[in-house]
């Protein structure tokens, strides 16, 4: 996103990160990979902070919200088949 924003330009990301709790953050990461089998890691907060922070962005504002998700609606969020038809 650096690479194709134009000098004085805003990049912005928009995601979920891991739970502050190892214990509750696990437990999601596993049953997340066997929602979504091309799941691989959930990223901690501090983590996304520091990326900014290793390419001289700077982070003029972030928000956070927290959304109670159905559990059936969440299981639906991604389907994943065993092969792609073309």
């Amino acid at each position: 996103m650096i690479r194709c924003c134009r000098s004085g330009g805003r990049v912005s990301i928009q995601d979920i990160v891991a739970y502050e709790d190892d214990r509750v953050n696990d437990f999601f990461e596993r049953l997340e990979r066997q929602i979504d089998i091309s799941h691989h890691v959930t990223l901690a907060k501090d983590f996304v902070r520091a990326l900014y922070e290793r390419h001289n962005l700077t982070i003029t504002s972030t928000l956070e919200v927290n959304v109670e998700l159905n559990f059936r609606e969440y299981l639906g969020h991604a389907v994943t088949v065993e092969r792609v038809l073309l």
